[in-house]
């Protein structure tokens, strides 16, 4: 009896441990192949960027789940007020462009004639 135990207690240990070896062994490989450099510097400068997209587009997918969230935590009225809010300042920014040209335009005009008045003078 105890020798059946002890026979038992060996494979399981032997199982395990031939496991583990066959899992550092293949996670190695696994590094070795992620780490691969590449050969050109126009390479290199296309594995980064490809690397920065997908970063760009995790973060904005991130970016959208927490606003997504956001929203869906807010009452009606709030989203309403807001959504008000932002048309009436979209307003505001359209009259103030609006006014801007129109004062450009009348002080561009004003130096024009300043500009005959000096010439007719001599």
């Amino acid at each position: 009896m105890f020798e059946i135990r002890f026979k038992n207690i060996k494979f399981k240990t032997i199982f395990n441990v031939l496991l583990l070896f066959i899992a550092f062994t293949f996670s190695e490989c696994a590094m070795i192949v992620a780490r691969k450099t590449p050969d050109t510097v126009e390479e290199a400068v296309a594995q980064r960027e490809k690397l920065k997209k997908s970063n760009a587009r995790k973060a904005r997918r991130e970016n959208k789940k927490k606003i997504k969230a956001y929203w869906a935590s807010q009452s009606p009225e709030v989203r309403k007020s807001v959504k008000r809010n932002a048309k009436n300042q979209k307003k505001a920014l359209k009259k103030r462009e609006k006014k801007q040209k129109k004062s450009k335009k009348q002080s561009a005009s004003k130096k024009a004639r300043k500009g005959n008045r000096s010439r007719r003078t001599l």
